[in-house]
């Protein structure tokens, strides 16, 4: 009687595993339930990238507004030159940051503008040896390996470059040329506006 009672109800096996014992594909339920498991393990990795992307950016956010507040709390404009490279490295940490400004003045062009200073007409970021111009980096030690370049304009994009803003860093990545350069866009309107009240401290 018990034989018969096994032949009469066989030990219950799910068809998957059915399925796999006997060597068979995976039935049609099954692959649509491990297609979803690595959908939603998809989703689940690009709300994790976009979460830390705009953690990221809330903070690119305040170091930005920081710098503003800091630079308008410079008393002094004739300060505002020597200023901006050191305020610039202590918001965003970056190893090393150079300003050469040339004005507006001819006499002064010729004597600090850099003979490749007609090169720097748009914002550079990427590595070293790419770079149009390295000459602001010139008393660097070491030198740097990935860089930013940002020319510096007081008018306008149209409007001749009167300075360039340089950020170096001697890892190859920290400057990669895939890097999004619209906080470095804002940077560079911050800056030439600390500039341009500099300059017209110097207007009598």
């Amino acid at each position: 009687m018990t034989d018969h009672a096994c032949l009469d109800h066989p030990p219950h096996t799910t068809p998957s595993r059915a399925a796999k014992a006997r060597g068979n594909v995976l039935p049609l339920q099954d692959r649509q339930l491990d297609v979803q498991r690595q959908t939603i393990k998809t989703l689940e990795r690009r709300l994790a990238t976009m979460t830390q992307a705009a953690v990221d950016n809330q903070t690119i956010v305040a170091q930005l507004q920081s710098l503003a507040q800091a630079l308008l709390a410079i008393q002094n404009p004739a300060d505002i030159p020597s200023q901006v490279s050191c305020l610039v490295q202590e918001h965003f940490e970056v190893p090393l940051v150079r300003l050469q400004w040339w004005g507006e003045d001819q006499a002064a062009q010729r004597s600090s503008a850099p003979p490749d200073a007609p090169g720097l007409l748009a914002l550079y970021c990427g590595f070293a040896e790419h770079a149009p111009s390295l000459s602001v980096f010139a008393d660097a030690s070491p030198m740097p390996r990935s860089v930013v370049l940002i020319p510096l304009r007081l008018a306008g994009p149209e409007a001749p470059v009167l300075g360039v803003l340089g950020l170096g860093s001697t890892d190859k990545d920290r400057f990669a040329p895939t890097l999004e350069t619209d906080f470095l866009q804002h940077l560079a309107r911050l800056v030439c506006a600390a500039l341009r009240r500099y300059c017209s401290s110097l207007t009598p």
